[in-house]
């Protein structure tokens, strides 16, 4: 995995670093400092161990909180894939009362995206205002393997 490692500079940028408090040169919020330790035990742990459910349940409570806490920062800027903004703990966070407003969606390789999975990034927010599609017409299109599914339309563009 080393391979795909986070640079160092870009890790301010991702939540799941934020969360995990490992972002050097940023003070650590409780919230992440929690789930350290939690990932830390999580990770000490052999398969057959029978706390390891016990840990990975309170991994995740943990970490739940802490996307909520980040999520909370002011003048946050939000990188993510379309799928991703699906997640159940990023989409609790952001739907919650005193949420953070998300008020604009910029979807990158528009081009390529199905149309599902841009209505995913495109209905994040319960406040967006504005929706940025970008893409090239002349580039690939969306690949569906299923012709079943493209028969049905899924198969179609954005542009």
């Amino acid at each position: 995995r080393a391979g795909f490692a986070v640079p160092e500079e870009m890790r301010r940028f991702s939540l799941h670093w934020r969360c995990h408090g490992a972002v050097e040169g940023e003070e650590a919020s409780e919230e992440a400092i929690a789930v350290r330790n939690a990932y830390s035990r999580l990770k000490s742990m052999v398969s057959d161990d029978p706390k390891l459910p016990e840990v990975w349940l309170e991994y995740h409570k943990l970490l739940f909180k802490a996307r909520a806490a980040e999520l909370q920062q002011p003048g946050l800027l939000l990188f993510t894939t379309c799928v991703s903004t699906r997640r159940n703990g990023l989409l609790e966070a952001l739907w919650k009362d005193g949420g953070p407003v998300i008020s604009q969606v910029v979807l990158d390789e528009a081009a390529q995206t199905l149309e599902p999975e841009a209505l995913c990034s495109l209905a994040t927010g319960k406040d967006v205002r504005s929706a940025v599609l970008l893409g090239d017409h002349r580039q690939m299109r969306p690949l569906v393997r299923s012709r079943v599914a493209a028969a049905r339309g899924l198969a179609l563009s954005l542009f």
